[in-house]
């Protein structure tokens, strides 16, 4: 992993156990699960308005899936 990618991860209160290069990011393999790490590429309201989304899915049961944003 390179060194940007690690001073990211720093910003994070994640354990990781493994990470691998996955197709557009990088896989991490971490206490909590396995998390995908990519580039966010769109405005921050796009993010946190999926994140919403998902929470919302979570709840019901039907999604297990989250983004984690830095604020």
């Amino acid at each position: 992993m390179n060194e940007k990618s690690e001073k990211v991860l720093e910003q994070y209160n994640i354990s990781i156990n493994r990470m691998i290069r996955g197709r557009g990011g990088i896989i991490i393999a971490t206490g909590q699960g396995y998390k995908l790490f990519t580039q966010c590429e769109k405005p921050d309201k796009y993010y946190e308005r999926e994140n919403n989304i998902t929470q919302i899915l979570k709840i019901s049961g039907i999604w297990q899936y989250r983004y984690i944003c830095k604020k």
